[in-house]
């Protein structure tokens, strides 16, 4: 949790105190209950829908915060099915 709390800290620019909920039930919890946010990385992840939490962007300096994701592999290792695998991996972000 400590490693959590740094990224959100340095890479993410929150402050304050953090509370950390064990699962995403526990978490959804907390944010209805006035108790924090719940920063997530894509709102697809679920089709409920949940009267008492709404869902924001968040904005840093005027500019939608986005994370940027890397995959890497050994170029020494490489066959098709990694290769085809990253380009699915690559389209699916591509789509988003």
């Amino acid at each position: 949790m400590e490693s959590d709390k740094e990224y959100y800290q340095r890479v993410m620019g929150f402050g304050g105190e953090f509370i950390f909920a064990e699962n995403l039930d526990e978490g959804r919890l907390f944010v209805a209950g006035n108790k924090g946010f719940m920063p997530v990385e894509d709102i697809t992840f679920t089709t409920r829908k949940d009267i008492s939490i709404k869902r924001i962007a968040l904005y840093r300096d005027e500019k939608q915060i986005k994370k940027d994701y890397f995959a890497f592999w050994k170029k020494s290792r490489t066959n098709v099915y990694i290769e085809e695998f990253a380009e699915i991996l690559k389209k699916s972000f591509d789509d988003i």
